[in-house]
């Protein structure tokens, strides 16, 4: 299983706990951050 999981600046640590609490242990995690403020549109 992969899991990605889109950061968010300022909510990143909680994004980070929230996958590791509930994502399998065996999962790939992917973790995701877009700078620019257009890309995440396109995304």
């Amino acid at each position: 299983m992969r899991v990605i999981a889109w950061l968010v600046e300022g909510t990143w640590p909680a994004c980070v706990d929230a996958v590791r609490a509930h994502a399998p242990e065996d999962a790939e995690v992917v973790l995701l951050h877009v700078s620019a403020a257009d890309v995440p549109g396109v995304a």
